[in-house]
């Protein structure tokens, strides 16, 4: 589970900062939609990963937490493949 949050943090911590960008939110909608909804899981465990210092508390209390994790991490890793083509083909 720890793995699969990290990688998570890691992929969301990249893209946030894309993502507000108002022109990548123009020309990628669908993708700011999907990363949106990402960013709103994320934001929600990190406010309860705050309020409680243990973290195996967090654990029992959100029983599905790995099969979201890896869930937003797909959703993350299509964004990211998606971002970069889109890069790419302004690049040329």
């Amino acid at each position: 589970m720890v793995e699969e949050w990290v990688v998570c943090q890691k992929q969301w911590i990249y893209l946030e900062n894309i993502f507000a960008a108002p022109d990548i939110k123009k020309q990628l909608p669908s993708e700011s939609i999907r990363f949106e909804c990402v960013n709103t899981f994320f934001k929600q465990l990190m406010t309860r990963t705050q309020k409680s210092s243990n973290a195996m508390k967090i654990i029992k209390n959100y029983p599905f937490l790995l099969d979201q994790l890896k869930a937003n991490n797909e959703i993350l890793d299509d964004i990211q493949k998606k971002l970069e083509n889109y890069l790419e083909s302004k690049v040329f």
